[in-house]
């Protein structure tokens, strides 16, 4: 694809096959996603998960103008959702707390990964591409820490557009 675009002299059309190459990428990523949710929900072996970041939630309740200004307390919320059982649990906690790197998610990941029965061998994420917390060395080395400690033989992690 790559070759075809560099080819096409008119400007216009090498614009069209970006798109084209874009929506066909995003496309085969659902596809996948799709096919692994129903692969899971038959095969008593397989995991499929995806999670994400909510939006970050203002704990405060501002009633006046002059409090709308001042630095709110941030609630996290990280949604982790389980395709194949349609079983959803939250990690949550405010800022004094902990903040929302890679570090959160990982912990997250890997308790709730914990709590799965002993007969599952294959785990598959989905998730964003936020490289500060989903896609860095972090999460790679949390997967292999977890191959290391459990009966898991394949972790799979991809990253949606």
């Amino acid at each position: 694809m790559q070759c075809i675009i560099r080819n096409t002299k008119c400007h216009l059309e090498k614009e069209s096959i970006k798109i084209e190459q874009t929506s066909t990428g995003s496309w085969k990523c659902i596809f996948c996603k799709k096919q692994n949710k129903e692969t899971g929900k038959l095969d008593e072996s397989k995991a499929v998960f995806t999670f994400v970041w909510q939006q970050f939630l203002s704990s405060s309740s501002l009633t006046t103008s002059v409090a709308f200004y001042k630095h709110p307390l941030w609630t996290y919320n990280l949604t982790m959702y389980n395709c194949a059982n349609n079983r959803t649990s939250c990690c949550m906690w405010y800022e004094a707390q902990s903040g929302r790197g890679s570090n959160q998610v990982n912990s997250c990941l890997y308790k709730e990964l914990l709590t799965l029965p002993p007969n599952i061998k294959h785990v598959t994420f989905y998730s964003d591409t936020c490289g500060d917390q989903n896609k860095n060395n972090h999460i790679v080395t949390m997967f292999m820490t977890l191959m290391q400690n459990s009966n898991f033989e394949i972790v799979e992690h991809t990253f949606l557009k």
